[in-house]
């Protein structure tokens, strides 16, 4: 190319909407080539009408088939044919810049990207926010979109039929747009309600083993139930033979009952609260006296300004009855300690006249730090995008540890009494998925299992934790069932998903130092996959667990098989809880009249919509968020 500008390639973002005032190519950029019938055009090219066209007409293919060219960028270039270079040598159809002597190719299999970057690079003043578009607005993706819209965002059916909503989109961002009445948006969604319900039933067609939560409706998978995860009401254990009877299990229903590990740790955590909260009285009793009047919050954010030099924060007030909640109260309170202090005992004494001391601040950190273990316990078993059975082991080890560090402490000797004994309730018999899924964690295996069960064992004087041959005999017995069913038609349909993980646990570090590593020996898949050697210890705090049994499972097909299904189950019905909690917001006074199969759509299409775009517990309006959630967790 003979240009100044040397047609830069550099990539520019495409922007879907071309600004207005940019129509086809005008009478007066096509006089630059047309005009006069002998005129030259940019770098003296010979031209004449029959050898020049505005390129808003022309295909740039030879021979007779001619289109419309609708890219922005021909606003700017205009197609000259026979056009001869600085050499005057003719090099066919160019596209020639009305701004400069810069030219292009110009067929249509070359694109229009050169065309776009050069403009954007040398010419901004000249075509302002223009950009290339093969947006088409269709009414009936609209319709489709609106309504998934109203039921993830939990909107009302008539928010597509609000002139002011109107008016934003036609004059904002597509004049095509029309009001959508409330019950043509009703109808869209139990339609797309359909669709989706349908591609889904479909695809758990293809899967072998789903593990569910007491709240999950039935989609044609009564003969793929591998288990089934309930919270700790006495009545949902009395229903399990009614499930054993009426479920077809289709991997043997060894596993089918789990309890919620995070029910269990509020339980054995709400023991131990009766025994702490009033330890931490005055630090609660300060933090309601500023949070509850908006005038005392706006002194104590004058005074962390001017005297403390801290930014202004609402503190978290914690809520009766969740323990949570007095965890993030705690933590609200770092580095603003001394404040707090500071304004409550000159306006205010918690307690009978008796000051907020930097002592009780020191108990109430200390407490933060204890709770803190559950709190990572439950949010980490509580995970919808990554295995969470495997990981039990792995927090009830960090609680045992929690447990013998601070048991022997004045200030939490009678809390960890009552709180031990509801753990040992629950886990003196360790449910066997928790320990079978740990074995297919390859950083752990049997033997990483057998030291934590070992561990646990001694830290809660729990004498009836299973041994390693325990283990081992239930592995083997399971294996050898998945090898008599799937050796001759071995599969696999197991996908990557995110690790969990906390950056400062110290479980790594415990693991690191006590597991060594191994050769093959073995022939069977079990016992190879026992005996390979462990994860490189650098790797061990950063691992997708799925994503190297999908590796591995050429290596491994009976085997992948039976780790797909034991890391299937979920440990929690936190997730599915926190779905369905959604129903007292979208069936509210307002909306009290929803019939069952609308609630339906609102409901499950909301959780679909949340997972397909990876938000699912995200929602400001989530109850969860506040209760579960905590943005610095690992920064302590």
């Amino acid at each position: 190319m003979g240009d100044s500008h040397s047609g830069s390639s550099d990539e520019v973002p495409r922007n879907p909407i071309a600004p207005q005032g940019m129509g086809s190519v005008g009478e007066e950029a096509a006089s630059n080539v047309v005009g006069g019938g002998s005129g030259t055009g940019p770098l003296g090219s010979a031209a004449t009408p029959a050898a020049s066209t505005p390129a808003a007409t022309t295909s740039g293919l030879s021979g007779s088939k001619r289109s419309r060219r609708t890219s922005w960028v021909w606003n700017h270039f205009t197609i000259v044919n026979n056009f001869k270079d600085e050499q005057g040598i003719d090099i066919g159809q160019r596209a020639v810049c009305h701004y400069c002597d810069t030219h292009y190719k110009c067929l249509s299999n070359n694109g229009v990207g050169p065309h776009g970057r050069h403009l954007q690079k040398y010419h901004a003043d000249k075509i302002g926010n223009a950009s290339d578009s093969n947006f088409v607005y269709s009414k009936e993706k609209m319709r489709h979109g609106l309504a998934l819209y109203v039921a993830a965002a939990e909107q009302p059916f008539t928010f597509g039929d609000d002139i002011r909503f109107e008016h934003f989109v036609q004059n904002c961002l597509n004049p095509s747009f029309a009001k959508v009445s409330r019950n043509s948006t009703r109808s869209d969604t139990k339609k797309a309600h359909t669709e989706v319900k349908k591609d889904l039933i479909s695809e758990l067609a293809t899967v072998g083993a789903i593990g569910f939560t007491s709240d999950m409706w039935d989609f044609e998978v009564l003969d793929k139930v591998y288990s089934i995860t309930f919270d700790n009401h006495s009545a949902n254990t009395a229903t399990l033979p009614l499930f054993t009877r009426n479920l077809t299990t289709p991997y043997f229903g060894q596993l089918l009952h789990l309890r919620c590990v995070c029910h269990v740790i509020n339980l054995v955590v709400q023991d131990g609260l009766t025994h702490i909260a009033p330890q931490i009285s005055k630090i609660r009793n300060a933090v309601l006296f500023i949070a509850t009047s908006p005038s005392r919050q706006q002194e104590f954010d004058k005074l962390c300004t001017s005297l403390y030099n801290l930014k202004p924060k609402n503190m978290n007030s914690d809520v009766q009855n969740r323990w949570n909640s007095t965890y993030i109260m705690l933590k609200s309170c770092r580095k603003y300690s001394d404040a707090i202090s500071g304004y409550v005992n000159q306006r205010y004494r918690p307690c009978r006249g008796s000051p907020l001391t930097q002592a009780d601040w020191e108990i109430g950190f200390e407490f933060m730090k204890f709770l803190k273990v559950f709190y990572v316990a439950t949010v980490g078993c509580s995970g919808v995008r990554y295995p969470t059975s495997c990981i039990v082991l792995h927090h009830l080890f960090n609680i045992s540890v929690n447990f013998r560090r601070h048991r022997e402490h004045p200030n939490f000797a009678h809390a960890c009494i009552d709180m031990e004994g509801k753990f040992r309730k629950y886990y003196e018999e360790m449910p066997p998925i928790f320990m079978l899924a740990a074995v297919m964690d390859p950083r752990m295996k049997l033997q990483g299992v057998n030291l934590l069960l070992r561990t646990i064992g001694t830290n809660l004087g729990i004498t009836t934790l299973p041994s390693s041959a325990n283990v081992y005999d239930l592995l083997t017995s399971m294996y050898a069932k998945y090898d008599s069913k799937f050796r001759s038609n071995a599969a696999c349909t197991a996908a990557p998903l995110p690790s969990s993980r906390s950056t400062n646990d110290e479980f790594w570090d415990f693991v690191s130092s006590n597991l060594g590593s191994s050769t093959v020996t073995s022939r069977i898949e079990l016992d190879k996959y026992l005996d390979l050697e462990s994860v490189d210890e650098k790797d061990r705090r950063d691992f997708d667990v799925l994503a190297w049994w999908k590796i591995n499972e050429v290596k491994y097909p009976v085997l992948s098989i039976m780790a797909r299904d034991l890391l299937t189950p979920p440990v929690s019905t936190v997730a599915s809880e926190s779905a369905f909690s959604a129903g007292k917001r979208v069936l509210d006074e307002r909306r009290s009249r929803l019939a069952p199969d609308i609630l339906d759509c609102l409901i499950c299409l909301k959780d679909w919509e949340d997972a397909r775009l990876g938000i699912q517990k995200r929602s400001a309006k989530d109850e969860f968020r506040g209760y579960f959630a905590d943005s610095d967790i690992d920064s302590d």
